[in-house]
């Protein structure tokens, strides 16, 4: 009996530790197939239904990448953020003195925001695991912050990270992409 469950656990364990490789043409087809996110409420008070958002006044936004400049990625992030918080019910205006909550990002592939860097900046890490050896694969990070205008706190922060093959991947694929992470870090915004 014991041996039973021990190899029980044991196959139920190794399952859960394993990690997936993907094909090329899977990473490029469907919205995420590898992705991880974390994610810290540090205000228990729920954001009501249509408040403002703004951009934050510390605005981060990309991590310096030429890669990541050639495919306009701050751009598609914005948009993807607002169109995200609007379908939440949620208001967005680019004066930031009259937002009700600011939010900010960082985003950045895995040489300009490496897992060390994420936990010491941030306190997290999602620790989704790559392959080294798949070329021209990397692993993006995306951090998205929300303050409370009002107390000058925190309010929420959610850490997200997705391979990203962004030479290969057309830009509506690569919005798809975009729109599915964000929408599943924003999910338990509230």
């Amino acid at each position: 009996m014991k041996k039973t469950s021990l190899l029980s656990l044991l196959v139920i364990l190794m399952t859960a530790c394993s990690v997936e490789t993907h094909k090329q043409s899977e990473l490029t087809s469907s919205p995420l197939n590898r992705s991880s996110i974390v994610q810290r409420i540090y205000d228990k008070q729920p954001i009501p239904n249509n408040a403002l958002f703004s951009w934050s006044a510390n605005f981060e936004g990309l991590q310096k990448d030429r890669q990541i400049a050639q495919v306009n990625m701050d751009e598609l992030l914005q948009q993807s953020i607002i169109n995200s918080l609007i379908k939440k019910g949620y208001r967005f205006n680019s004066n930031t003195t009259e937002a009700d909550y600011t939010i900010n990002y960082t985003a950045g592939l895995e040489r300009n925001l490496p897992n060390d860097e994420l936990l010491q900046k941030f306190g997290a890490q999602p620790g989704l695991v790559t392959n080294k050896t798949t070329a021209n694969i990397e692993k993006g990070t995306l951090v998205i912050d929300v303050y409370n205008q009002k107390s000058g706190q925190q309010h929420w922060r959610s850490i997200g990270q997705a391979m990203a093959q962004l030479n290969q991947i057309p830009k509506e694929s690569r919005q798809k992409r975009i729109d599915h992470l964000v929408n599943l870090m924003l999910t338990d915004l509230n």
